[in-house]
């Protein structure tokens, strides 16, 4: 996986980002399953605290405030992660080998609480989108576990935050 970091709307601009929030039957597995056991509202062994778990056909899909959650151990080789921007600043970090994908994280910083919405995008549109919600000031990780083969092509994390956006892209190929 090669890694690019841009600004979000050139990102937008490259994979046309359609409005389909919280789909993606085409890039998952419908029995993905994550490596936190955390409830929403509930902190974590590491001290991250989920705030939202969805799950979708796509995978699950999630949202953390604070310490970034513990990952699964065996981390696929080629997998990748590059970042953009610095308020907010955007993470993106593939991990896998080739087409597969285990999981993609958003890694988003804000340096002030505010309303903030997380995305992460593939080559047809929006895979995950969080949907706005009111996060305090720091690290926000929103998660997407397809846990299988996707679709070659151009990835981004994408944060809207107030009246700006940010994003950062990685290529997934062979």
């Amino acid at each position: 996986m090669k890694n690019i970091s841009v600004f979000a709307r050139r990102a937008a601009a490259a994979i046309g980002i359609a409005a389909l929030a919280l789909t993606g039957a085409t890039f998952g597995n419908a029995n993905a399953a994550t490596a936190v056991q955390a409830r929403p509202g509930q902190e974590a062994a590491d001290g991250a605290v989920l705030v939202k778990r969805v799950a979708t056909a796509g995978g699950t899909l999630e949202v953390f405030e604070g310490a970034a959650p513990r990952q699964p151990a065996g981390v696929r080789p080629f997998s990748s992660h590059g970042c953009a921007g610095s308020n907010p600043s955007v993470c993106l970090t593939i991990q896998g080998s080739g087409l597969y994908v285990d999981h993609m994280e958003n890694d988003t910083y804000i340096s002030r609480a505010g309303g903030i919405d997380l995305q992460i995008n593939g080559p047809g549109g929006v895979i995950t989108d969080s949907g706005w919600f009111t996060a305090s000031a720091g690290h926000h990780y929103w998660y997407w576990w397809p846990q299988d083969y996707v679709t070659a092509g151009y990835y981004c994390a994408t944060a809207y935050v107030g009246g700006g956006h940010e994003g950062a892209c990685n290529t997934v190929h062979n």
